[in-house]
């Protein structure tokens, strides 16, 4: 039973779009993430907004188009949210890592059908959209291999093995979103803290919680 703190439907903010491509994106969130991308006609589309088929393409070229918009809208709150994070959590790369992993928690869980899309569908974008999602891949992968290779540098993480770090994150990642809409009896927050102390312990350092009883000791 889908989680009633968690909008089927949810959506970044769209204010590049009209209310019509709203609806429409909307529509196309539950019904690619249920149906796949194949499995979904455009009437289908219509039919969930309440107009004509035709009507559509008032608002969209293609389904493509609608499946690139979508596609383009995850990578870039992602961005946005994990960039914001990294860049605010000061220089200690453990504080770094717990921050995007964090960001990417909570974006997941607050987008979880858009989150399967944008991680499903990649076959089915257009080159000029493959192309996008490949860069904001490389983007985001880059700032991961950044923040550890910093903390290597402060002698805070073990020499790790980044491309493998990097497919578990995503990975994780990916089964949250098909996981949290349907569990109970945890939070987004709860489950933030979980995955950034996991992967501290997976680059070889001490969880943030540890960290903090060991300098309350000292401060004794």
């Amino acid at each position: 039973m889908w989680r009633p703190d968690v909008d089927p439907v949810a959506l970044p903010t769209l204010g590049e779009f009209t209310p019509s491509q709203r609806a429409i994106l909307a529509a196309c969130v539950e019904l690619f993430a249920d149906n796949g991308y194949a499995g979904t006609s455009v009437r289908d589309i219509a039919a969930r907004v309440g107009i004509k088929s035709a009507s559509l393409y008032k608002s969209f070229a293609s389904k493509q188009a609608m499946l690139d918009a979508l596609s383009d809208l995850g990578h870039s709150e992602f961005s946005r949210r994990n960039i914001t994070a990294v860049l605010s959590a000061g220089d200690d790369a453990r504080d770094q890592l717990s921050a995007g992993v964090r960001s990417l928690v909570v974006v997941t869980c607050e987008f979880p059908r858009l989150t399967r899309i944008v991680n499903s569908e990649v076959r089915n974008l257009s080159p000029i959209a493959f192309d996008r999602d490949q860069k904001a891949r490389l983007q985001s992968a880059q700032i991961l291999r950044d923040v550890l290779d910093r903390g290597v540098q402060q002698g805070v993480f073990e020499d790790a093995d980044y491309s493998a770090v990097t497919v578990l994150l995503w990975g994780l990642g990916v089964a949250l979103a098909g996981w949290y809409p349907y569990s109970v009896d945890v939070t987004i927050e709860q489950l933030a803290e979980s995955y950034a102390d996991i992967t501290l312990r997976i680059v070889g350092a001490r969880p943030a919680a540890q960290r903090r009883a060991a300098t309350g000791r000292r401060g004794r």
